[in-house]
């Protein structure tokens, strides 16, 4: 953004400060692209001491300048309305920061929906953004205040403002989707308000409102996205003091009491922490007397994302196994969600396009019959990031490599038929002069026919004319006269009389 000297800092390891936190999310050979990069503090850190490779964006040209050398490559934009992709089209970054940047533009949708094109797959795009609903901010309106300073919270340059849900909403409905939540904490007479505001406000209330709300004293967020959801996000940033917040799950059933699925024959569970990456939901039957359970729905999540699913059994009241999931992934037992291949034996990955996906779990009747009451269908989730991504990128090589040979498929078949298509071209062209050659040939019988008639004709009319000139020879009287010689000459020569 605007280069001004209250927006350049020194990075210090271990501190509670957006640049500094931020530098410690970066792996070291990175490449990284830095927007709104001002002077160039952060890569001119994470170059010398991470060994990362670093470009940078901003719209201060000044600034730019001071990004040299340690930068590979600097651009001017204005974030607010330039494109930005085509800068920067032949790279792919392992992480972009957007370091105190969103709050200062108009509309951040321009810019954030560039970020997934210039991401890598498996990259993180991490946001620094203050925190309006820090408490400082909060007991200033609630003085009836809301002044813009030079510097903090209510920035004068400041245009947007974010508490955690409207950020993460924000980043959502560009499809960016938070995997680690973080924040800068900052006590309020550590804040830009000193303890102006404090002196107004009995300690105990304030102690209380602390205590009920720990992310009051959230001074900036800084939050860790990536271009596709994830299972068991920490969605509570860490310096907050605030546990990773879990997830539900529902179980539906029908049964000869209950023949369709409703929310009459449904269980609701708190999916809580078993292991470090794991967690494990339980949901027991409620069955009345009589009862006998048909089929099960199993609703993992209730919102778009995908989570790993290690197992799925169903257990009888002493604990034993009555059923456990073959980890089939069958696509057609899904609704509004699809399965992901996971490491071979350990489950599959769940994901969910919509806020209401559901699995459809076919169970033989026997297995069904042995459900009573105090059986129950335990699922253990993974939370393993890591390993998420990496089941994610493999399934898209793999699709990619399916798509590839598909591709090829269709390029062989296409070169097949283009082969036949010239065969058929040059028949078609022999044939057509065959045709030419008839046609020549007929032309040339007609003509030869017309040649006939015509001589026909001259001879019919030579006929025509030989008889007309016989008849007037019949008529003369010279033909009359020289009848008896002509009678005597006959008949000397023994031939017909005339």
């Amino acid at each position: 953004m605007n280069s001004q000297h209250k927006y350049e800092r020194t990075i210090v390891e271990d501190i509670e400060e957006s640049l500094s936190k931020i530098a410690e999310k970066i792996e070291p050979n990175s490449v990284v692209l830095d927007i709104g990069c001002s002077s160039g503090m952060l890569g001119k850190y994470i170059v010398a001491n991470k060994g990362c490779i670093v470009d940078g964006v901003d719209i201060d040209a000044e600034s730019i300048k001071k990004c040299q050398p340690a930068y590979r490559k600097v651009v001017i934009k204005n974030l607010d309305k330039d494109e930005l992709t085509s800068s920067f089209i032949e790279q792919s970054y392992d992480y972009i920061v957007v370091a105190d940047v969103i709050e200062h533009l108009y509309d951040a949708s321009n810019l954030l929906s560039q970020l997934r094109l210039l991401v890598k797959p498996t990259g993180t795009i991490i946001f620094s953004v203050p925190n309006v609903a820090h408490i400082a901010s909060v007991l200033e309106m609630l003085n009836g205040n809301f002044n813009y300073r030079d510097n903090g919270l209510l920035d004068s340059t400041h245009i947007r403002f974010f508490s955690f849900d409207g950020l993460v909403k924000t980043l959502e409905a560009s499809g960016l989707y938070l995997h680690d939540a973080d924040s800068v904490k900052k006590d309020v007479n550590e804040t830009e308000y000193g303890d102006a505001q404090t002196s107004k406000f009995p300690k105990q209330w304030l102690d209380a409102l602390v205590a009920a709300r720990p992310e009051a004293l959230a001074y900036q967020w800084i939050l860790s996205t990536k271009i596709y959801p994830s299972i068991g996000v920490n969605k509570t940033p860490k310096s907050a003091g605030k546990k990773s917040p879990l997830f539900t799950t529902a179980l539906y059933w029908t049964s000869n009491l209950h023949p369709s699925f409703s929310e009459e024959n449904k269980m609701i569970a708190l999916a809580h922490r078993r292991a470090s990456n794991d967690f494990v939901a339980t949901m027991k039957f409620e069955l009345q007397d009589e009862e006998k359970v048909a089929d099960i729905r199993f609703d993992p999540i209730s919102e778009p994302k995908t989570i790993w699913i290690k197992e799925v059994c169903i257990k009888n009241k002493d604990h034993q196994i009555v059923w456990k999931w073959n980890e089939e992934l069958n696509n057609e037992l899904l609704v509004g969600a699809s399965w992901l291949s996971a490491k071979a034996n350990q489950g599959g990955l769940f994901y969910s396009t919509t806020y209401d996906p559901n699995w459809h779990i076919k169970l033989n009747r026997e297995i069904a019959a042995s459900i009573d009451d105090g059986s129950y269908l335990e699922v253990v989730f993974s939370e393993d990031s890591a390993q998420i991504d990496a089941f994610i990128v493999n399934a898209a090589k793999q699709e990619t490599a399916k798509l590839e040979a598909q591709i090829q498929q269709l390029s062989d078949d296409l070169s097949q038929e283009r082969g036949q298509s010239i065969q058929l071209r040059e028949q078609v062209t022999q044939l057509q002069g065959q045709i030419s050659s008839l046609n020549d040939h007929l032309h040339h019988v007609e003509a030869s026919l017309k040649q006939i008639e015509e001589e026909r004709k001259a001879a019919q009319n030579e006929l025509v004319q030989v008889q007309n000139e016989l008849a007037q020879v019949y008529r003369s009287t010279s033909w009359r006269v020289t009848a008896p010689i002509r009678k005597v000459l006959n008949a000397l020569r023994g031939g017909p009389r005339p």
